[in-house]
């Protein structure tokens, strides 16, 4: 397989009513298939996907490596696995039910050359079946070189979504960090994307919507037998601050970054869970408990915090009492 600009690495697991309208808008981007090297990981599935994919590699053998995994390791495993087969300057990982408009890679790459930044994002928008998909403009491009702590700060405000998917990586950037997934966990992204946050020197945000993410009522994340896999959320978050401790990006008090990390982790690893188990109507008092026991372990004064305070004045007002509660047990 012949060097590529970008590398698109695609796992896939028990997809086979989307993996051909996701790869059909990855071959067709304007920047051209010949300029991408795209890695399919079949991570272990037992429908009819591995048959999908074997086509598309038939289809496109300069273009498309195909790695069969015989277990399932989660979606991290198999990112970190196609990290390993990665030959392009940059880097980008699409979720194999996903659909990306056809001039997303070549405006980001465009973008990526302007600026020489780290990371560039786009703007992405949710769909359902039968929903027609269009480009909206949502905010003019920008760029930030993180070169102060006020900056920095500010960053981890607004920060980067907490999904990988809807970004160029600088493949160097990756490895000379050693950016690796947590494996067999979920919400492995929300741990990757934070360490990227606390890493990155600069960043490129592209106000386009560019990447289409699917809304499966059957997925992990949306399935009500599965909510219970929220709790994951806080532990993801857990093992980042434990993370930026033991690489050296922080001392153990965070500092200068504690409280706007504080923010970061109570909204990611506390109120986002919350908020998903109250629009699936499956709040449990068992999982709030952990939920706010492991939050305060991290963060036990959080309920103080200027920006939660500030930014989410009525959800963060209506949990405090109980967050206080927990910490006085």
């Amino acid at each position: 397989m012949k060097q590529s600009i970008i590398s698109v690495i695609v796992p896939c697991y028990n997809v086979e009513n989307y993996i051909d309208r996701c790869l059909e808008s990855i071959v067709n981007q304007t920047i051209g298939s010949e300029h991408l090297q795209i890695i399919l990981i079949n991570d272990a599935s037992t429908d009819h996907t591995l048959d999908h994919m074997h086509q598309w590699e038939q289809k496109y053998p300069e273009n498309i490596l195909l790695v069969d995994c015989a277990e399932n390791h989660k979606l991290g495993a198999a990112r970190n696995i196609g990290m390993q087969y990665v030959t392009g300057e940059y880097v980008s990982f699409v979720d194999s039910d996903d659909v990306l408009d056809v001039t997303m890679f070549s405006k980001m790459y465009e973008r990526a050359c302007q600026c020489g930044c780290d990371v560039v994002e786009c703007e992405y928008k949710e769909f359902w079946d039968g929903d027609e998909l269009s480009i909206e403009k949502r905010h003019e491009d920008y760029y930030i070189e993180l070169d102060t702590v006020e900056k920095r700060k500010a960053f981890i405000i607004s920060s980067l979504k907490t999904a990988v998917w809807g970004r160029l990586y600088k493949t160097n950037f990756l490895k000379n960090n050693n950016l690796l997934f947590l494996e067999d966990v979920y919400y492995e992204d929300c741990h990757y994307s934070g360490l990227a946050m606390m890493i990155l020197d600069s960043y490129c945000s592209i106000g386009e919507t560019l990447y289409y993410y699917y809304q499966n009522s059957n997925g992990i994340i949306l399935s009500t037998k599965n909510m219970e896999k929220v709790k994951w959320e806080i532990d993801v978050e857990k093992q980042l601050v434990k993370d930026l401790i033991t690489r050296k990006i922080l001392s153990e008090s965070l500092e200068p970054y504690h409280e706007e990390l504080e923010f970061y982790v109570t909204v990611k690893g506390c109120l986002d869970a919350i908020g998903m188990l109250a629009d699936a109507k499956q709040m449990n008092s068992e999982w709030m408990a952990y939920l706010i026991h492991n939050l305060i372990t991290i963060f036990p004064m959080c309920t103080e915090n200027y920006y939660l305070n500030k930014y989410q004045p009525f959800f963060w007002n209506n949990l405090k009492e109980i967050v206080r509660a927990h910490r006085n047990e």
